[in-house]
């Protein structure tokens, strides 16, 4: 190949690189990537509200002028669900797209959230959330979440998973992980910088593991708990003092 040749198909490919490069990408609460992936979640008709945590990362030297779109691909009639951006605000459940935030240069964000309220419905709610620049709407990255609503069954797994909750919450000082887990399993709390502010192991001898929020700040909190390496449940945890 020709010099000037090779020195223009090398041109090329930077620029289409450039094109089709994202600006941004999707993290769990544990920094690993989950763009453009579908996740199912699995709840039960006894459940409230069904949380998945997530952060927003700008790979970019700029700061971006950034907003966040929810989309029903399928939802279960009666059941809906809100989002909310990193400053903590979150949108009333009949609004599609939210408030415009900025993201500063290489800056990830503190903890976004999505909150399903499957409302005692049985049925599988598919709900898509795209992360996009204001000023160019093509630069964009999504992740999917399929929320799968059950009748409570005899399934040791779902049975573990139902019978985790925490008490008080809201909490001042202290409050309780109640369980009925047959194995070894642990809990860590995050803050909303998705900083991990207590780990817990969760003796299977016990029901009820303490933690001591005495220290901590008035605020959200996200507690995941896992087993055997095995993602149970995301809980939101309030401090109020």
């Amino acid at each position: 190949m020709k010099k000037g040749h090779f020195l223009f198909f090398a041109i090329f490919s930077l620029l289409i690189a450039k094109v089709f490069a994202q600006s941004y990408d999707i993290l769990d609460e544990n920094d690993n990537v989950i763009s453009g992936q579908t996740f199912d979640v699995i709840g039960t008709l006894d459940e409230t509200t069904i949380t998945f945590p997530f952060k927003i990362r700008n790979n970019t030297g700029n700061t971006i002028s950034t907003r966040i779109e929810k989309k029903y691909i399928n939802i279960s009639d009666g059941s809906y669900s809100t989002f909310c951006i990193p400053s903590g605000a979150c949108m009333p459940p009949s609004t599609f797209i939210s408030t415009m935030f900025e993201l500063s240069s290489e800056e990830t964000s503190s903890l976004c959230g999505v909150y399903f309220y499957p409302e005692n419905i049985q049925g599988t709610s598919i709900i898509k959330h795209t992360v996009f620049n204001e000023n160019d709407t093509s630069d964009n990255v999504s992740f999917t979440i399929n929320f799968i609503i059950s009748h409570t069954d005899n399934n040791i797994e779902n049975q573990q998973k139902n019978s985790l909750s925490f008490s008080p919450n809201p909490a001042s000082n202290y409050f309780y992980l109640k369980h009925n887990i047959n194995m070894n399993s642990i809990v860590e709390i995050y803050n909303t910088s998705g900083k991990i502010v207590a780990r817990e192991k969760i003796k299977n001898n016990l029901n009820k593991t303490f933690i001591d929020c005495s220290g901590w700040s008035n605020g959200i909190y996200f507690a995941r708990i896992t087993n055997e390496d095995k993602y149970l449940r995301t809980i939101k945890i309030i401090i109020s003092k």
